[in-house]
């Protein structure tokens, strides 16, 4: 059986034009814009497959695809370890840029590829893939100014910073192994840049499990990371997610092991612990987390019951739970989960259980309605990749009309 653990990013998304999810407060995007999906397979020869999502919600395969990333995926490794994706929500929308991790490379590497913005076609920059300075899962991250790229080791106790050069490529040459003490599950960056939070465990040997979030101060200059005041708060968390900044504070959502979603204020002088709903304490925890553009609605999933939930958040951030659970594959593992830019579905990617990397994952969607309702089904949906490997992160972009 496919040994699963906890979450990290293995997609982190610079991505093309207007980004943004139609939910209560937010702005639609162009109806005349397209909108590309980007899965990658994490297979022993790692690739991208990348789709048109078309106006009802269904997935057309762009030609080229998938795409080979250089590297090899976390199937390749020789213990078989995989841990589950917190999926897309360190998306950020400032170019036309996608970073994939390539976990079973011998040292591990990033690819990086530009976006062609009306066809959604990937082309591999200079110097792609770039190696890392560790042989490891890892997590991404990336600031949405688009200077560095974050790399978090799964397990070992360091992140590597890495300057992103003016065409998207990155320079290993200033790599800086910044050394911060946890255990990587899950990681975002704030909207803002300012603010980078990792959840994980502080020591993975301890019984019981030492869980935690740190959130560090970034140095938009260098990209050095200095841990915040207030940092770091104990909890079980495995996955987090940044929400919108207003006049000096910024919401910090997370989910937890104990089938919580927790959120948080954080303010440059304290962290402060705002409310927190659990949905059921027997589900093995909520991997996944995706927040709106505008704050007010949280989606999260957990994993072996293949479930989704959706959390509304009123105007003080308190916490409620709008809708779940829904059941989208009872005999698949529930991975990553991204919002579509017109915020009118959630798409999620499935891992059979049993199948390890032996089988094809899969892309499903539902369709969102007012309050958080998940209702109804995408035609064609699930569909599979047709790809082996461990399908774990899907991302979604908007692109430029034609």
């Amino acid at each position: 059986m496919r040994r699963l653990g906890i979450a990290f990013f293995a997609v982190a998304l610079l991505a093309g034009a207007g980004f943004g999810a139609a939910a209560p407060g937010a702005a639609a995007s162009s109806p005349a814009n397209p909108t590309f999906l980007y899965a990658v397979n994490d297979g022993v020869v790692n690739t991208v497959s990348a789709y048109t999502v078309r106006h009802d919600g269904s997935l057309h395969e762009i030609a080229g695809s998938p795409f080979l990333t250089g590297g090899a995926g976390d199937a390749a490794r020789p213990d078989g370890y995989a841990f589950i994706s917190a999926s897309t929500v360190a998306v950020v929308r400032v170019a036309d840029r996608l970073y994939v991790a390539n976990m079973g490379s011998t040292p591990a590497t990033v690819s990086a590829f530009a976006i062609n913005t009306r066809t959604g076609a990937l082309r591999a920059l200079r110097g792609s893939p770039y190696t890392l300075g560790f042989s490891d899962e890892f997590s991404l991250a990336v600031t949405p100014d688009r200077h560095f790229v974050f790399a978090a080791q799964v397990n070992a106790h360091n992140v590597e910073t890495l300057r992103v050069n003016r065409d998207g490529s990155l320079d290993t040459a200033h790599r800086v192994d910044t050394g911060v003490g946890i255990i990587t599950d899950g990681i975002a960056v704030s909207a803002d840049g300012r603010w980078l939070a990792i959840a994980g465990l502080v020591d993975m040997t301890v019984t019981p499990q030492d869980f935690k979030i740190q959130v560090f101060k970034v140095s938009a200059r260098t990209g050095a990371l200095t841990e915040a005041t207030g940092s770091p708060m104990p909890t079980m968390a495995t996955t987090v997610a940044f929400g919108p900044s207003h006049n000096g504070r910024t919401t910090l959502f997370a989910g937890t092991l104990a089938g919580a979603v927790e959120d948080y204020a954080v303010t440059p002088t304290t962290i402060t612990k705002i409310s927190s709903v659990t949905v059921n304490s027997e589900v093995s925890g909520l991997q996944g987390i995706a927040v709106t553009p505008d704050g007010s609605m949280v989606y999260a999933s957990e994993a072996w019951t293949s479930s989704l939930y959706s959390f509304a958040v009123d105007r003080h951030g308190v916490l409620s739970l709008a809708a779940g659970p829904v059941a989208v594959g009872p005999t698949r593992v529930l991975e990553g989960v991204t919002l579509s830019p017109d915020g009118k579905r959630l798409y999620f990617s499935l891992v059979g259980e049993d199948a390890g990397a032996g089988a094809p994952g899969s892309i499903g969607a539902v369709r969102l309605g007012s309050h958080g309702l998940m209702s109804g089904t995408v035609p064609g949906l699930p569909m599979a990749t047709g790809q082996i490997g461990w399908l774990r992160s899907i991302v979604l972009v908007e692109g430029e009309a034609r």
